[in-house]
């Protein structure tokens, strides 16, 4: 991980885009480009933006204030369990649920 000296602690965002900045070498990026980090993940998706603000070392800066919400994967999948449900009905959900348990688990 380095020195004590170089480690520096920073945000999952921030550490999100300078990984994801240093991943997609070559790229046509420059100092003071500005950037939108979108993580997407089971509960919330949260954006972010960030200005470059070096290039060698690596520097980002937020531009502006992030923001997310409850809308990530999992509420899609009650989301998709409830129209299922409202269009088989309760009982035919249940029964389908327990008779092919494990093809329900993969496509929720």
């Amino acid at each position: 991980m380095g020195a004590k000296s170089e480690i520096q602690m920073i945000s999952e965002p921030e550490a999100a885009a300078v990984y994801t900045l240093k991943a997609m070498q070559p790229h046509n990026l420059s100092v003071g480009d500005n950037i939108i980090v979108c993580d997407a993940g089971g509960g919330t998706v949260d954006l972010i933006a960030y200005k470059i603000l070096s290039l060698s070392p690596l520097r980002v800066d937020e531009s502006a204030m992030g923001t997310g919400g409850l809308c990530g994967s999992a509420f899609l999948n009650y989301r998709f369990e409830a129209y299922v449900k409202e269009r088989l009905g309760a009982s035919k959900f249940e029964e389908m649920k327990l008779k092919k348990a494990k093809t329900w688990q993969m496509g929720t």
